[in-house]
This record gives C-alpha cells, structure tokens and sequence, in this order.
C-alpha cells in the first residue's frame, strides 16, 4: 500500500471519527430528563436542522482537533513510510539477489497494523470518542461471529495460519524452483497466499497446495543452491587397467580445460575427484565427480555436465580405450 493511499485511508477514518463525534454529541442523556422537560416547556429545545447541520459543524470546525488529527495522521504516514524503506533494506542486507521481502514482507504488514490500530486509539482520544452501548453490541456481536466462524471453518483457518507460518518460514518465495519431498510436487512458484500456494509444474500444470500441508513436510528450495553436483561412473575392461592411473589424472585435467575454473569448483570446498573405484565381475569402476557453480536443473547446469561428459570422451578417446558394455 502506497503512502497516497494510506494517508487517504487515515483522512477518511478521520471524518468517519468527526460523525461519530458528532453523534455522541447529538444524543440526549438520561440523566438531562428534567432538563430536556424545561426545554419542551419553554419552546427552547434544539430542532432537527440543529442536531443535523449545526452541531456536527460546530464539531467539525473544531480546529484544534482538526489540526491534532492531522498531525498525528501525518506521522503515521510518515512512521510507517520510514518502516517500509528500512525493512526493504535489511531484505537486501539479507539477501542482496532477492527481490522479494519474504518474511520481511511479514513483519512489514504486522507492524502497518500496529501502526494503524494506535493511529485510531489516538483519533478516538482527540475526538473523546467513548464506546456506548450500540457499540458494545456490535463489538460483542462481531467477537460471537467470528467464533461460530471459527468452528465451523476449522480447515479454512488452518490454512491461514499455514499461509502466516510459510511466510514467516522464509524458506522459498515467488519464482523460486521448489520440490516437496513428501507429496512429491515440483515447480516454480507462482503465488504465495494465506490458504494456499500455486506452483507451476515442469508439465505446465498449475498446482494449488494447502499451505497447510507444506509446513509440515521438508522443502528443498532449488533456486537458492548456488553449487550442483555432476557425478559419473565410468566401466573399464580389465585389460586397460594399466592405463587407468593416467586415464583418471587427464580426465580432472580436461575437465579443466572444457569448463575453467570460472565454473568447477576447485577451492577445496567441494570435491574434485577423479579415481579408480571399485572392481566389478566384468569391469573396473572408475568414479568421477565434481561440482559446477550453476543452479541445479538450470540451462547453465546442463551445459556445464555436458562440457565434463564430453571432456570424459575426449580423454577415453584420445588414451585408445572404450568403454565397457555390461554382459547380458
């Protein structure tokens, strides 16, 4: 919500709380019954265009309320204003590549409505403004309704509360490519919202899943792995195993070369390896592994595997071996 549209809100529930005033004012106390007798008798008491026109004027016109109530809305647009810009900025201290707010957008909106509720207190305190028995009512009717709302919609208000715990969770937002390892769906996601989340499939089919039932189940966010694992087992026949040692030392060289540095992982932080594995009925395993500075099941991720397979080839080819085919 734009700050135009809250200082609109803020002056709108103003002039809502100047009629409410005015009201209160308008309304004859049973206390006064004698007196209002006096005013029938002596032909003095306020007539309809009075209550109507000049005593919600005279409330109006009240210039000191008036300039109270401004100020006070005034710097609540501007509080709330100065709110928005510095959680935008923790959200990119946090995450300087994210362009959503995630639980920061969470705390955002609790605090706006923080800020809104004392704005009222403080309104209904200029305007003396008390809670008379018609309110009461409402007040009472309205706390009734949402019980007899609550239990008949129990499914509905857990998926509420699962919509505020995923936004709070913070683990994926709008865009991110997810899998829920329980039921199994996977995608993008497309919208986040208090009952449910809509997640674009790989077959284009738009999933909505109760957000109930994600946060109860682990989530891997895909799009905020920055390192993907490229794994390969090679078969060798037996009769090449003298070449193997140098077969397996080129490979990580070729790798290099196909790929650079700028994407296979080096540093030490993740493996880089290249060995003779394992002896098998009819061959010699060999095992190569290594990790690519790419998102997992991106483009980028594709091309880099295909660089290290066909850096494999080129050294199988280039030693004279082949590979071995399974026995049938």
């Amino acid at each position: 919500m734009t700050v135009r549209y809250k200082a609109t809100f803020f002056l709108m529930i103003c002039f809502a709380l100047i009629s409410l005033s005015a009201q209160q004012e308008c309304q004859i106390d049973e206390s006064s019954a004698a007196e209002t007798g006096e005013l029938l008798s002596s032909g003095r008491i306020p007539s309809m265009v009075e209550k109507l026109i000049v005593i919600p004027l005279q409330n109006f016109m009240d210039l000191a309320a008036i300039m109270q109530a401004t100020f006070i809305i005034i710097c609540s647009v501007l509080v709330s204003k100065a709110k928005h810009k510095l959680i935008i900025h923790l959200a990119r201290f946090k995450d300087s590549d994210s362009s959503h707010l995630g639980r920061f957008g969470l705390f955002n909106n609790l605090v706006d409505f923080v800020i809104f509720a004392v704005t009222l207190v403080f309104l209904s305190d200029v305007f003396s403004l008390s809670m008379g028995p018609g309110m009461k009512s409402l007040f009472a009717a309205g706390g009734m309704g949402a019980l007899i709302f609550g239990l008949a919609s129990k499914g509905l208000a857990e998926q509420v509360v699962g919509g505020l715990v995923v936004c709070a969770w913070d683990v994926f937002e709008e865009g991110d490519e997810i899998v829920l390892t329980k039921t199994g769906i996977s995608g993008t996601v497309k919208r986040i919202r208090l009952a449910d989340t809509a997640i674009m499939q790989h077959d284009n089919i738009l999933v909505k899943v109760p957000n109930s039932q994600i946060f109860i189940q682990p989530v891997s966010n895909l799009s905020r792995v920055k390192m993907s694992p490229v794994g390969q087992s090679l078969r060798f026949k037996y009769s090449d195993l003298k070449k193997l040692p140098k077969v397996v030392e080129d490979i990580k060289k070729e790798i290099l070369i196909h790929c650079g540095e700028d994407l296979v992982v080096v540093d030490g932080s993740k493996p880089f390896r290249a060995h003779i594995y394992d002896y098998k009925e009819d061959h010699v395993e060999v095992m190569v592994k290594c990790h690519l500075r790419t998102k997992p099941a991106s483009t980028a991720y594709l091309d880099g595997r295909q660089k290290v397979l066909a850096a494999i080839a080129a050294v199988v080819e280039k030693n004279g071996l082949n590979f071995a085919i399974p026995a049938v």
